[in-house]
């Protein structure tokens, strides 16, 4: 296959891994060819395609044209080659519109159709993705009942099916890889020479490595379909003669489309948008944080964003509105968890940097051996009777000493023994030459919270600016009641975080879960024109002072903290007065440039570096007073436009406490001989 000469197809988003397509269809007088050689090569053709898919791929020609193609070629960006049949039939992509003849195929899983409109193929996730963003109806009522069948004919039950060879089939294959074939090779050779007891040996070695190798296969099939297994009930809306009936169906009869009821400690068994309500979210199988996040319905006109979509695989935790309903928009392999699976489980082994040594080490013992049988053919052959057996023989034993069987034994013995010893410390192992390749890693960096520190933070002080000098840093924050910023410093950090109520608890991140506990504060979780908003009560002895409201604080907007950003706000609005606030917290070094720089401290970045070299997190906080302009000009609910001549408050600084474990764990790793920094 020509990479250069690939005709290049669009994608609206092209499959993660590859980076060249192109239309085929299958040649007759090709295939003819391929298999009329096959026969006669006595299956060394058909061997060596085994090994080299390229050859196989030669039995298609190229296509120009969409509606002539029979195939889709793809090619990865490692090279690799994957060639998916295009399917023709009429169905239902989209669950609300007439079913249509369309042209598809699925990659690994993935579906993907052809827009004859726009000339590319499309992710059929995008496309729903899309029309649910520009739906005009009132509201979401469900499919047709009688459409359901239309649709699974399309993307199929909502099952993450793991297709795996029978374990007979990867034993033989195993058998036909090049290392252990060239032995099944040299084996027979030994048997045809009447050396039965090395042949047997050789045999016995060879078959206990297919053995080993099968049997890690079996293990990480079994890690895999232990990810995949859910057996959930959920409700479903679905219109039967126009009335949108409830019914409660499995989740595997789940479609795209179907308008499902999200109830409380509910594990979410596909993709879906939100259109109705507020929940609650644990993703920690995807970003690893504990932290619940909120999702929230989608707003007609704009884009569908992670905030709206809760993903397969995490759980919604806590409704915040009475009623949560969402449009299903992926199904099965079509889903971020399926996705992430097809990653693991269709990912190609690559050639490590190791193994490229260990070829190039046989690659020399080959040309080795293949200089020492030629001295040995032609020293018997120089004798008067030379003896075609002892040539046979000698040959041989160089092709055993040249490749030990024993060496692929043991390094299949080794990854076994590494699986098994991961597995008893709950650690599961879906790719053996993920485990091979971890071994040669040199270095390893650690995320510090919740790994070499605990899982928490604990507040180390304040440093409020009070006309732009920097106060004495203190815990106790009834020594800034008589400053002037004191009610913006107090609304701050009893405002400015994403904090939930759940079941009367206030959960969320433990750095802001500290901070509003030195506020005193309180909140409540309330419906306000049928919107969940959390409301903020100051601290009654804290409203006595330096004209600090007594009103309550509506948090009415969240824009929350990503690694890419460094930084988090809020927009506060009074509950009687009406006004608005925006706070930002985050990296004081982001955030200075977005102050007023006559509220800047003159040593605001000497006060920065002491503490940051002391170990310590640092945030910033800033405020400024808003319209109700600048709150409406806003797009998307990205606040990012407000961001600019803020006011300063002060630095917020936490100390992260090293667990007890991690001082022996260095002093064990630098005891073995590893550099730790």
């Amino acid at each position: 296959v020509n990479n250069s000469n690939m005709k290049s197809l669009k994608f609206d988003s092209l499959p993660e891994g590859f980076e060249s397509y192109q239309l085929k269809r299958l040649s007759v007088s090709r295939l003819f060819f391929f298999l009329l050689f096959g026969c006669l090569s006595f299956g060394v053709l058909f061997l060596l395609s085994y090994w080299f898919e390229r050859i196989f791929y030669m039995i298609y020609v190229d296509e120009e044209r969409v509606s002539h193609a029979g195939y889709i070629l793809l090619v990865s960006s490692r090279g690799d080659i994957q060639v998916e049949p295009l399917r023709r039939s009429k169905c239902k992509i989209n669950p609300y519109t007439p079913e249509k003849h369309h042209l598809y195929f699925s990659l690994n899983g993935l579906l993907f159709y052809y827009s004859f409109k726009h000339s590319m193929f499309k992710s059929v996730k995008h496309k729903l993705k899309k029309f649910i963003e520009s739906y005009k109806e009132h509201k979401f009522t469900g499919v047709q009942t009688s459409d359901v069948p239309l649709i699974r004919r399309f993307y199929g039950a909502n099952i993450i099916k793991i297709k795996f060879l029978h374990i007979a089939l990867v034993f033989i294959s195993l058998i036909f890889f090049p290392p252990n074939f060239f032995q099944v090779l040299i084996a027979a050779g030994l048997f045809s020479l009447n050396r039965v007891f090395y042949g047997i040996n050789l045999s016995i070695y060879i078959l206990f490595s297919a053995g080993l190798s099968t049997y890690e296969k079996f293990s990480i099939r079994k890690n895999l379909k232990s990810k995949v297994i859910q057996d959930i009930r959920v409700k479903v809306f679905r219109v039967v003669n126009q009335q949108s009936v409830e019914d409660l169906i499995d989740a595997t009869d789940l479609v795209p489309g179907d308008l499902v009821s999200i109830e409380s400690n509910m594990k979410i068994p596909c993709d879906l948008v939100i259109v109705e309500g507020s929940s609650l979210v644990n993703e920690a199988m995807f970003t690893g944080e504990s932290a619940p996040i909120s999702k929230s319905e989608i707003i007609r006109g704009k884009r569908i964003d992670s905030k709206n979509i809760l993903f397969s695989g995490t759980v919604a935790i806590f409704n915040r509105t009475p009623v949560v309903k969402a449009v299903v928009i992926g199904t099965n392999w079509n889903t971020a968890k399926g996705e992430m699976l097809s990653g693991v489980v269709h990912t190609k082994e690559r050639v490590l940097k190791f193994q490229q040594h260990f070829f190039i080490l046989l690659a020399i013992l080959f040309i080795y051996n293949i200089l020492m049988i030629t001295l040995v053919i032609i020293s018997e052959l120089s004798k008067e009777t030379p003896s075609y057996r002892n040539i046979g023989l000698k040959a041989l034993d160089f092709a055993r000493y040249g490749f030990p069987p024993s060496l692929y034994f043991i390094t299949m013995t080794a990854i076994q023994i590494s699986i098994n010893s991961l597995g008893k410390s709950d650690i599961k192992v879906f790719s053996s030459f993920k485990l091979v390749e971890s071994g040669a890693v040199k270095v390893v960096c650690f995320d510090k919270t919740g790994t070499l520190t605990e899982n928490r933070l604990t507040t180390h002080g304040f440093l409020v600016s009070d006309h732009r000098n920097f106060e004495a840093v203190t815990t106790d924050i009834e020594k800034f009641m008589t400053l002037n910023v004191f009610d913006v410093f107090l609304e701050g950090i009893s405002c400015c975080h994403s904090l939930n109520v759940i079941n009367g608890n206030i959960t969320g991140d433990p750095l802001e879960e500290e901070l509003f506990k030195f506020s005193k504060s309180s909140m409540e979780l309330k419906l306000i024109d049928n919107k969940p908003i959390n409301e903020i009560f100051l601290n009654y002895d804290y409203t006595e002072v330096n004209n600090v409201s007594r009103e309550a604080n509506q948090i009415i907007l969240v824009d929350e903290f990503t690694s890419e950003k460094r930084r988090m706000s809020v927009i506060v609005k009074k509950s009687e007065s009406k006004t608005h606030r925006f706070f930002l917290k985050g990296a004081p070094e982001i955030i200075k440039d977005m102050l007023k720089q006559e509220t800047i401290p003159e040593n605001f970045q000497n006060v920065l570096n002491d503490f940051s070299q002391e170990g310590l997190r640092v945030l910033a906080l800033a405020y400024k007073d808003i319209s109700n302009d600048e709150i409406e000009s806003l797009k998307d609910e990205d606040t990012s436009s407000l961001e600019k001549d803020l006011t300063f408050i002060g630095l917020l600084l936490f100390k992260n406490p090293i667990k007890e474990s991690t001082k022996p764990v260095i002093k064990q790793l630098r005891s073995c001989l590893y550099d730790t920094a």
